[in-house]
């Protein structure tokens, strides 16, 4: 089982998709906590939310959808691979216990 480099660009791909979430969640959150310092927002979750559906009107949305859809997709394909190693590795190994 030596697919070191199909679990390394798993990996790779998984962790820039979420680089580019968490990227674009801290981009929308800085300017909202700022506005809620300067303007005395009150910290209730109605005003918030509408600050946060303000903020996220823009144009970033879609890169963070596609980001988020990079990230389930490369997640999927592990959990199926994963899968399909360890069946194969099991029916390796119980034809190695029938040789015994």
């Amino acid at each position: 089982m030596k697919r070191f480099s199909l679990g390394f660009l798993l990996s790779a791909g998984s962790a820039f998709a979420l680089y580019f979430i968490v990227a674009s969640a801290v981009s929308k959150a800085l300017p909202i906590a700022e506005r809620i310092q300067r303007e005395g927002v009150p910290l209730d979750a109605g005003a918030i939310a509408r600050l946060v559906s303000e903020q996220s009107l823009g144009a970033d949305s879609s890169s963070t959808s596609i980001s988020a859809a990079a990230f389930l997709v490369f997640w999927l394909f592990g959990i199926v691979d994963s899968y399909r190693l360890g069946r194969i590795a099991g029916k390796h190994d119980k034809s190695r216990m029938h040789e015994a």
